[in-house]
Parts: structure tokens; sequence; C-alpha cells
């Protein structure tokens, strides 16, 4: 739970960082990523100080399948 409590940090002090974080295409079109180890979070940017998370996910051998 600690890498995700770092990845929450890092969208709260800047939910547009490139370094970071990546904006999502297709299917996720209009939404972020932020990964950080074994985890993925992908939330919805700002609106005002809130930052909707809509999925936390541990990275698998999957993830990345086509």
């Amino acid at each position: 739970m600690k890498l995700i409590a770092e990845i929450i940090s890092i969208i709260r002090s800047d939910p547009f960082d490139r370094k970071h974080t990546l904006k999502l295409r297709g299917a996720w079109e209009g939404m972020r990523r932020a990964d950080k180890g074994h985890w993925r979070v992908i939330y919805l940017p700002p609106d005002g100080d809130l930052v909707s998370v809509v999925y936390i996910r541990r990275r698998t051998e999957k993830t990345y399948r086509k």
C-alpha cells in the first residue's frame, strides 16, 4: 500500500506531471495513469481540487498484452 500512497501523492502534487503520468487513449480517452512498482492508478484529471481515481490495479504479465 506504500506504493499506492506514493502514486496518489504524485497525482495530488501535479496530476499532469509528464515524468510520472501518461495521458491515455482509446477506451480510456480523457483519463491519465500513473505507475509505481507493480501498481497502476488510472484517474480523471482534476475538477477543481478533486482528482477522481477510477481504477487501481496491480500490473501483471497480461497488462501489456495486445
